[in-house]
């Protein structure tokens, strides 16, 4: 079941244009993790981009967060 959430979840990822690297965190940008979190129960997660902006205190940067947000929930709706 793992196996198979975590293919899903890079197959929508890709589709909205998202490149795939690792597994190691959310705090790096655009980050999404899957985990099992209990046999056949898997979560996938992402850190929301608007908090990043927050972070870094530049309103600059909303527009793009604009845009990664809705690409990534769009993504978490596809898996």
């Amino acid at each position: 079941m793992f196996d198979q959430a975590l293919a899903k979840t890079i197959a929508a990822l890709k589709a909205e244009g998202f490149g795939v690297l690792s597994d190691i965190g959310l705090l790096l940008p655009c980050n999404v993790i899957v985990r099992e979190e209990a046999p056949e129960r898997e979560v996938v997660g992402f850190l929301d981009p608007q908090i990043r902006v927050k972070l870094v205190g530049k309103s600059d940067v909303k527009t793009v967060a604009d845009d990664a947000e809705q690409w990534l929930r769009r993504a978490y709706e596809n898996r």
